[in-house]
């Protein structure tokens, strides 16, 4: 069963996660397909402004990251009507990151690949139509521990259009393996929001949710919808049997329906992750500037 006493341990991993504030209006699918067009690392947070808004510059003006270390990389001189997106690890071990899109150019994501500690790639673009970013951890000879783009983590979804309106958002409707981040950057990126989750959530993974790597540690930790959708015939709380012995540790949610809706498990991990989207349905970030885009591993 699930522990009650979990929303206790949370106090232990962060009081108060994310990066700002944000005011997310469009509505997303917030699951492994692309958020709607209309609508463990350990890290730092990236500095902020007095208006609680992510500084892009150090106090000499050099270029940083989204979450203020030094850039390693840049996009070359873009062309006219082109952006950049960087992907950054900020994780103390390689991530094999990944990424997919209908991008203009076509091949625009395909630099997107294994990154050291501290290393980062840049890419330009001049759209991007269901884009999705995750990471893979713990890889040996391609088979790896984690794979968001899977179903096996965090997942960065965005559409960022040609002309018009940015949107985009991080999932953890499948599960949640690192922290990541999608973090406008540039002057005018001051007016929009970051969507992140910042906190390592399989400190509070509980029982029947969690996915071990080789050592015996949490490598990830699946969503309660997706650990429901494997006893649908589960639905009397009153006579829990045979029907939920493949989800026994998290019955009790399953039983109620409520696997993928707002549950106690999905509150703590909105609790920690406010900026993230954790139940299917809920809306994606959005922003009218023209900003180039960070995605970052342990923001």
């Amino acid at each position: 069963m699930v522990r009650r006493s979990v929303a206790l341990a949370a106090l232990g991993v962060c009081l108060a996660c994310g990066f700002a504030d944000g005011h997310p209006i469009v509505g997303g699918d917030g699951g492994t397909g692309s958020p709607t067009t209309g609508g463990t690392g350990t890290g730092t947070v990236p500095p902020t402004s007095s208006s609680g808004r992510v500084e892009t510059t150090d106090d000499a003006g050099v270029e940083t990251s989204s979450t203020g270390t030094a850039a390693t990389c840049a996009c070359p001189e873009l062309a006219p009507g082109e952006r950049c997106l960087r992907v950054v690890n900020e994780c103390a071990e390689p991530v094999w990151a990944g990424a997919s899109g209908e991008s203009e150019p076509a091949d625009a994501l395909a630099a997107v690949g294994a990154l050291a500690p501290g290393e980062c790639v840049a890419v330009a673009f001049s759209a991007i139509t269901g884009g999705r970013a995750w990471g893979r951890f713990g890889c040996v000879d391609d088979v790896c521990e984690t794979d968001g783009g899977a179903g096996r983590g965090t997942l960065v979804q965005f559409t960022l259009a040609a002309a018009g309106a940015d949107v985009y958002d991080v999932s953890l409707v499948d599960g949640f393996d690192r922290p990541m981040a999608m973090v406008p950057v540039g002057d005018d990126a001051r007016v929009c929001e970051a969507a992140s989750c910042a906190a390592d959530l399989r400190a509070v993974c509980p029982e029947g949710l969690v996915e071990p790597d080789a050592p015996g540690e949490p490598a990830w930790c699946r969503s309660i919808c997706r650990a429901c959708a494997m006893c649908e015939a589960c639905t009397d709380c009153a006579a829990i049997d045979g029907t939920c012995d493949t989800c026994a540790a998290v019955s009790d949610v399953c039983c109620t329906g409520l696997g993928c809706e707002s549950n106690e498990i999905t509150e703590l991990w909105h609790s920690l992750c406010p900026d993230a989207i954790t139940v299917a349905g809920e809306p994606s970030f959005v922003c009218d500037r023209r900003t180039d885009f960070d995605v970052v591993f342990c923001p």
